[in-house]
């Protein structure tokens, strides 16, 4: 089911283009080649209006892949915030830094090859916003668990988002 009516998705698809930048373009790219799901430019640009809106500073993202969501993220927070990226791929964490390195957005990235919730139970502090795509299983098992949904299992204001990509 489309939300927008193709005339609209036309309209803001153009609006988009004003950030074709290389890196963005590589990455998008990539995804086309490799089949690889990434949310795309209008969720990306969603994503940074939605952190700027709550002014995040620490996000918690479940599920990286090589970083395309996190590009959105970081422009959002700036090089003084804090992104914890995950995936279990260590080659999606070198595509990621590779990636954000050249688009100059590494700055507050960091990277945990393990899985999301083991790499969030072992993160201290509050989140301004926990970003998860999974689908898995073992995200709606732990979905209603405490500190998911929420900024950490002792915080409950955190905007939280889950989507599906692909």
């Amino acid at each position: 089911m489309d939300i927008l009516t193709p005339a609209i998705d036309r309209y803001l698809n153009a609006l988009a283009t004003t950030d074709d930048e290389p890196v963005l373009l590589a990455m998008e790219q990539y995804a086309e080649e490799h089949g690889f799901p990434i949310v795309g430019r209008l969720c990306g640009r969603f994503l940074e209006v939605m952190a700027r809106s709550v002014n995040a500073q620490r996000i918690f993202e479940m599920g990286s892949g090589y970083g395309y969501s996190a590009y959105w993220f970081s422009r959002a927070t700036g090089p003084d915030g804090e992104i914890h990226l995950t995936d279990m791929d260590p080659d999606n964490e070198t595509r990621a830094l590779d990636y954000l390195g050249r688009a100059e957005l590494d700055g507050p990235i960091d990277y945990h090859v393990a899985s999301a919730f083991d790499a969030f139970n072992a993160t201290d502090g509050d989140f301004d916003i926990v970003y998860s795509t999974s689908t898995s299983t073992s995200t709606r098992r732990h979905s209603s668990s405490p500190g998911l949904g929420c900024a950490s299992p002792a915080s409950t204001s955190a905007t939280t988002c889950c989507g599906r990509v692909g």
